[in-house]
C-alpha cells in the first residue's frame, strides 16, 4: 500500500512541483554551462557536449528524462593578448511525470578570460528562455470519483489558464582554473583545479500554470570544484569533485571522486599515439542517492556513465533504482598563437 501511495504522490508532485527540480547531472563536470557561464571558452578552443539522464522510471508516470546538447568555444585567443573571450550555447529538454511536464530551455553564455601564469580567471553572463507545458488529460481527480468507481467523463473541476508558458532567465558567475600541466591531459604529474561560484535566476522569473497565482522562481546559488591530481611516476590520477547549491528553502550538496588509470600517454611530437584513460569511482548526493560513475577518455573524446542508487525514502517505491546518465564530450585545444593541436 505504501508503494502504491508513493507512486501516486510522485506522479502528482512531478507536475505541480517538478519545476523545483532544476537541471542537474551526477557527472556535473560534463555539463559545464549548466554550472556556470564563466566556464565558456576557458578550458578548450572548442568543446561539444551531449547529455542524457533517465531517473525514477521504475516508479511509474514516465519518470524524469532529460536530454541536452551544448557547445562553447574561445575567441581572440592569441599569444600575447592579456585576455580572450568565450561563448557558448546550450539547449535542454526535460519531461517529467504522468502529465509529461515539459521544460525546454535554451541559453547563451558569454565569458571573459584573463590568463595569469598557470591560472585563468574568468567571469561570465548567461541569458536564456524556458518554455514549460503540461498535458492535463492524463490526470485523475477526486471530483471524478462517482461514489463507486472512477469516471473519466465527470468534470475535473480544475481550471488552468496556462497549460503552456515561458519566461526569461539570467545567470552570472566567476571561475578559477589552474593547470600545472600544459601539454597533455594524461601527464602523470599533472595538477589541475577548477573552482567557481554562480548565481542563477537572479531576475526571479514568474512561473505558474494559473493566472491568479504569482509564483516566482527562487534565485539559485552554486559553488563547485573539480580537480585532477596525478601521482608522480605513476599512471594514476585522482579526480575529486563537489558542489553545493542553495535555492530558496532547498539545500543540497554532492561530493565524490574518480580514480583514473592512464592506459597510454599521447606522443609529444609525432601525435601518432593517442592518449587513453579509464576512470571509475562514485559520489554521494545529500539525502538522495549514491552514484556509481565511470569515464573513458580517448584523444579528444570522452564518454561517461553514471547510475544513481536511491538512498532517500523513495527507495521504498523504486527499490533503490534511481537513474541512468550518459554524457559525451568532444574538445579541441591548441597553444595560443599557434596551430598546434593538443589535448
Amino acid at each position: 500500500m505504501l508503494r502504491g501511495f508513493l507512486k501516486i504522490l510522485i506522479g502528482f508532485t512531478g507536475v505541480f512541483f517538478g519545476s523545483a527540480q532544476d537541471l542537474h547531472f551526477s557527472q556535473f563536470d560534463l555539463a559545464p554551462l549548466v554550472l556556470n557561464p564563466a566556464q565558456a571558452g576557458v578550458h578548450h578552443d572548442f568543446r561539444g557536449v551531449a547529455n542524457y539522464r533517465d531517473q525514477w522510471s521504475s516508479v511509474g508516470g514516465n519518470g524524469f528524462k532529460t536530454i541536452g546538447v551544448s557547445s562553447d568555444f574561445s575567441l581572440l585567443k592569441e599569444a600575447g593578448r592579456p585576455f580572450w573571450m568565450g561563448s557558448g550555447i546550450s539547449v535542454y529538454n526535460d519531461k517529467a511525470g504522468v502529465g509529461q511536464l515539459s521544460t525546454l530551455r535554451a541559453d547563451l553564455s558569454f565569458a571573459a578570460c584573463v590568463p595569469s601564469g598557470k591560472n585563468v580567471y574568468s567571469g561570465g553572463l548567461q541569458f536564456g528562455y524556458t518554455q514549460k507545458s503540461v498535458y492535463m488529460g492524463d490526470f485523475s481527480w477526486d471530483s471524478q470519483f462517482n461514489g463507486f468507481v472512477y469516471d473519466a467523463a465527470l468534470p475535473t473541476m480544475e481550471y488552468y489558464n496556462n497549460p503552456s508558458f515561458g519566461y526569461f532567465t539570467t545567470a552570472a558567475g566567476a571561475n578559477w582554473y589552474y593547470s600545472r600541466t600544459e601539454h597533455y591531459m594524461t601527464s602523470n604529474d599533472e595538477l589541475k583545479a577548477n573552482m567557481g561560484l554562480s548565481i542563477h535566476y537572479f531576475n526571479s522569473p514568474r512561473q505558474s500554470f494559473k493566472d491568479l497565482t504569482n509564483e516566482n522562481l527562487f534565485t539559485k546559488w552554486m559553488f563547485y570544484g573539480n580537480y585532477s591530481v596525478g601521482l608522480h611516476g605513476k599512471n594514476i590520477c585522482f579526480l575529486p569533485s563537489y558542489y553545493f547549491y542553495f535555492q530558496g528553502p532547498s539545500r543540497a550538496w554532492m561530493i565524490g571522486s574518480l580514480v583514473k588509470y592512464i592506459v597510454t600517454e599521447a606522443s609529444h611530437f609525432t601525435h601518432i599515439k593517442k592518449a587513453c584513460a579509464i576512470a571509475v569511482g562514485g559520489s554521494y548526493r545529500s539525502g538522495d542517492a549514491l552514484m556509481l560513475q565511470s569515464l573513458f577518455e580517448y584523444d579528444r573524446y570522452a564518454i561517461g556513465f553514471a547510475y544513481d542508487m536511491t538512498t532517500s525514502r523513495l527507495k521504498t517505491a523504486n527499490n533503490t533504482f534511481g537513474g541512468l546518465e550518459v554524457n559525451f564530450r568532444f574538445n579541441t585545444s591548441r597553444a595560443p598563437g599557434t596551430s598546434k593541436s593538443r589535448i
